[in-house]
């Protein structure tokens, strides 16, 4: 008997000290259901303080718990659990509050004295590590200014966008676009004025493309439309000629300076590699700019 009231005590101590945690402690069946939770449970749910010893949570699936999208990659992890072995996962759980909460959950199945086997799970809040770490992603993949992609995620789209091209008849289009007299607003205006233009423009010019197309800023006062499942050339013509007239009726003095000059190049007709592609839409916009600006040249017609 005193062997019996030692152990519990030792069990009240352990479960007091696993409530300090900040992190969920649970244990759950070998199919997944709540048996033993942790404090924080209530704080990671964002659900009002309970007895967690009577939890209604408890003999219910974990998964019930965890976004629908998420459920599966979970279930998938629990059910090859090796005994000794940690898992990792991220995943989002729901909270009352519907508020985006990721968590980082490390699971391990455990066999006791009695050689029940159990699954023995922490759960860590990541929501604000992982939100910072798309934001780091973002920001690598984005111009700083405008928003727009830059130069590495606008070729990741190219290549994904040529290789899809290449099983289909389709066209992509390379539109390389070049603000004339750009350097005017900057000199007489000043560089913040210089800056609001680019983002009224870019602004204008991502509303008169379609979701599927990539406005992206190359640098400077150039940026860069990737045109994806393209059939006829008067199409790509159609579009680029529709951006100059959307640049041409924006009504503020200082927006009135500038014009655009634009050249194109086309997978398969112009080059037959994303390099190519980007080279021959930069030559095209070089001869459009020699030909008297505010003017659009297709590479094909350079020949």
């Amino acid at each position: 008997m005193d062997e019996i009231k030692s152990l519990n005590k030792i069990n009240a101590a352990h479960l007091a000290t696993l409530n300090m945690l900040s992190e969920v402690v649970i244990k759950l069946s070998t199919d997944g259901k709540l048996i033993r939770l942790t404090e924080s449970w209530n704080k990671l749910l964002g659900v009002e303080i309970f007895n967690i010893t009577s939890c209604p949570c408890l003999g219910k699936p974990f998964t019930d718990f965890v976004e629908v999208e998420d459920r599966t990659a979970l279930s998938q992890l629990l059910s090859q659990l090796k005994q000794n072995e940690i898992s990792t996962l991220r995943f989002r759980m729901l909270r009352a509050d519907l508020a985006e909460n990721w968590v980082e959950g490390k699971f391990t199945l455990f066999v006791n004295n009695h050689e029940q086997s159990v699954i023995r799970g922490v759960l860590r809040d990541v929501t604000e590590s992982n939100l910072q770490e798309k934001r780091i992603a973002h920001l690598a993949m984005h111009d700083a200014l405008t928003n727009l992609p830059n130069r590495i995620l606008l070729e990741e789209r190219m290549e994904q966008a040529i290789n899809q091209a290449r099983r289909t008849e389709f066209k992509v289009a390379l539109l390389f676009i070049d603000l004339d007299n750009f350097k005017q607003v900057n000199d007489v205006h000043g560089h913040e004025a210089g800056d609001q233009l680019l983002i009224a423009i870019s602004n204008i010019l991502k509303s008169n493309l379609r979701t599927s197309d990539t406005l992206a800023r190359w640098g400077g006062d150039e940026f860069v439309v990737l045109l994806q499942g393209m059939q006829q050339v008067s199409e790509i013509c159609n579009i680029a000629e529709k951006l100059m007239r959307a640049i041409e009726n924006m009504d503020d003095d200082i927006s009135k300076l500038v014009t655009l000059s634009i050249g194109a190049a086309i997978f398969p007709d112009d080059a037959d590699t994303s390099h190519n592609l980007l080279q021959h839409a930069d030559k095209a916009l070089f001869f459009a700019k020699s030909q008297g600006r505010n003017n659009i040249q297709l590479y094909n017609n350079m020949n």
